[in-house]
């Protein structure tokens, strides 16, 4: 089939707002008509296939008018559901992939904050981390010694 048959075919395929398994066959049986037209008379441009098959659009309204109405409205709803089903699914994974991947960056940014209050030495023994130690050191500075408490008989003299 030469070039200028094919892009004829694919006019006539934009025409068809749905191209199911009887769409196809039409398509099929016209394209070999097609084909055999334009190697018979060395067809080189759309002008003569204008001529002899009408302009792309009248493709698709032959089919369509030899097909029930009914028929092309139930394809056509049903077309209109699966994308519906399908954009609604492409929604859901998205939202779940958005909650997933929050969820691990909080745990992981809560896996990083998390301080090792006790580490093990090779015997076993538990002992405070570095970081406790320095803990502890400012906690000692927030607070009262012993030597610094007051006794009740200094306060009372």
């Amino acid at each position: 089939m030469n070039r200028i048959c094919k892009d004829y075919i694919s006019d006539a395929k934009k025409f068809f707002p749905i191209i199911g398994k009887n769409e196809k066959k039409y398509l099929h049986k016209v394209s070999g008509s097609l084909e055999e037209f334009c190697d018979e008379k060395n067809i080189t441009d759309k002008d003569t296939l204008f001529k002899e098959y009408g302009p792309p659009y009248e493709i698709a309204n032959n089919y369509y008018s030899s097909v029930e109405t009914q028929e092309i409205i139930k394809k056509i709803k049903f077309t209109k559901y699966i994308k519906i089903f399908i954009i609604s699914l492409i929604i859901v994974c998205f939202i779940a992939l958005s909650v997933f991947c929050t969820y691990w960056k909080l745990t992981n940014d809560m896996i990083l904050r998390e301080e090792v209050v006790f580490s093990q030495d090779t015997l076993g023994n538990v002992q405070p981390d570095k970081n406790e130690k320095e803990h502890d050191d400012i906690k000692s500075d927030n607070f009262i010694e012993d030597e610094d408490v007051v006794s009740e008989d200094e306060i009372i003299e």
